[in-house]
């Protein structure tokens, strides 16, 4: 068992950009007092390649294939959370569960996760996922931080599946410090890390990668992976 937060906080996201990850002009324009980077990864081509990332996008195999541990996912329920920044005709919705075809269940949104991360789980983070949008030819899902240290924001994860028949994956964050004075100090070498943290979840939607976490895969709700060097904050 991990050790919760202080800071932890159940309902409330810990921080007011709420969807800025959607917005076209985020990385020139971030919202006042954050930062914003992207990473993209080319992950293969052809359309069939986009459905299999796609599938492992929405049932939580980046997360396993980038040396992270999927510790607890709480189910929203069906009138519990309102997204935001939400496709209305496209996204799943809270409460609706749908299965991939290894039965392991897909993101909805308001569904709250803790991921960990270290040997035997040491840190550990908590998040609300905001949005769920799926596309003919994209699909993304926005986590957003429940605790707050040592950086609040959100992070967009997607796929795309593009017109010379490329699929690529794009990990967008939008971050500010924490609201602790040490928060502050730390944050250039914050944002060094989840530079490192980006790349892992982008390169995690390969195939070869998804398919060695999923023979480390002991239950449907919860992975066995051992992270690898795993780097976050």
């Amino acid at each position: 068992m991990t050790r919760r937060r202080s800071t932890f906080q159940d309902e409330a996201v810990s921080y007011a950009a709420v969807g800025a990850t959607a917005a076209d002009d985020v990385l020139a324009y971030p919202p006042r007092g954050f930062r914003s980077a992207a990473t993209q990864w080319h992950i293969g081509s052809g359309a069939e390649r986009f459905d299999w990332c796609e599938e492992n996008l929405l049932s939580w195999r980046m997360i396993d294939a980038a040396g992270f541990r999927l510790e607890h996912v709480k189910r929203a329920s069906a009138d519990g959370y309102t997204t935001a920044g939400e496709s209305a005709s496209h996204a799943s919705g809270a409460g609706e569960v749908v299965y991939a075809r290894d039965g392991r269940s897909f993101i909805t949104p308001g569904d709250v996760v803790t991921i960990t991360w270290g040997r035997g789980g040491r840190r550990e983070r908590h998040f609300r996922v905001v949005a769920v949008n799926r596309e003919l030819n994209m699909a993304s899902v926005t986590l957003g931080t429940l605790d707050t240290e040592p950086f609040v924001g959100e992070f967009l994860i997607g796929i795309e599946y593009r017109p010379d028949g490329t699929v690529w994956s794009k990990v967008v964050q939008v971050v500010a410090p924490g609201s602790l004075r040490t928060s502050r100090f730390f944050f250039p070498g914050i944002l060094a890390i989840l530079s490192r943290v980006r790349t892992r979840i982008a390169r995690g939607l390969n195939p070869a990668r998804v398919a060695h976490a999923r023979e480390t895969v002991t239950d449907a709700h919860a992975t066995e992976v051992t992270p690898r060097n795993a780097e976050g904050v």
